[in-house]
């Protein structure tokens, strides 16, 4: 071979050395090398980019749970288009929508004779004769608890159940007064008492009539009701009608 073909080899063999002994097989791990021979420099890490950890991405939203809408407050009902009405008699306005009907109390109230949903002493409000509320108040006897009028009420209203009365109740506001919401049977009122004089008002339907399902039932129905009412300076002004217990047979004041 020529000399200068020697060389040419030569340093081509080299470069093919040096490129492929990277690749080369090692000793398996814990084997001794050979006697008189040299350790190799230690295989630089290939880098191999198809290999390559995918960037993280960001998280999905999570689901929304079931129960959360569930357990959400309903919307309360838009009372803005609703009509006031004004009760000199029990001292406190009140509104009801605008496509009830008004009838004003005939007499004024009285625990003895007039704890019935058909009383006319109570201010009445009526959707097309099926559903109706009512609003009225009463003077309580001085340092009397809610709870101990409500007792006395609730057997002559005929409510049904009158015990357990706590497992229905629900804490509510009227015109900025703490009250509460007691669900009967086939009844829905709100009792609130302010100094010695209590403040009723009722939907005389229970939550799941079909009647009410319009206004989402009857407690948010008593509930916009309650939201409405605002008690006049200086309470009642009226003075006290006679019970009917007083009036003559036939005649109705």
């Amino acid at each position: 071979m020529h000399p200068i073909t020697r060389v040419a080899v030569a340093a081509i063999t080299v470069v093919v050395v040096a490129c492929a002994g990277p690749n080369l097989p090692g000793p398996s791990a814990g084997s001794s090398p050979a006697p008189g021979s040299v350790a190799g420099p230690t295989p630089r890490a290939v880098i191999v980019l198809a290999s390559a950890t995918p960037r993280a991405s960001a998280p999905a939203a999570p689901s929304p749970s079931p129960f959360a809408l569930a357990s959400s407050s309903p919307s309360p009902l838009d009372t803005s288009t609703w009509k006031t009405y004004r009760s000199d008699r029990y001292g406190f306005s009140i509104g009801h929508p605008a496509d009830w009907t008004e009838r004003p109390a005939d007499y004024t109230w009285t625990l003895a004779v007039d704890a019935d949903w058909q009383s006319p002493a109570s201010e009445r409000f009526n959707k097309d004769d099926e559903i109706l509320a009512t609003a009225w108040s009463v003077a309580v006897a001085p340092r009397m608890t809610a709870e101990a009028w409500l007792a006395a009420y609730c057997p002559l209203a005929a409510n049904t159940p009158c015990s357990g009365l706590q497992d229905r109740t629900t804490a509510v506001t009227m015109d900025g007064h703490s009250g509460s919401l007691v669900q009967f049977d086939g009844a829905t009122e709100a009792f609130t008492l302010v100094g010695d004089r209590m403040y009723v008002v009722a939907v005389w339907e229970d939550n799941s009539d079909p009647r009410t399902a319009p206004y989402g039932g009857a407690v948010p129905l008593l509930e916009a009701y309650l939201s409405t009412v605002h008690l006049l300076p200086g309470g009642p002004s009226a003075p006290a009608s006679p019970s009917p217990s007083l009036v003559p047979s036939g005649l109705r004041l």
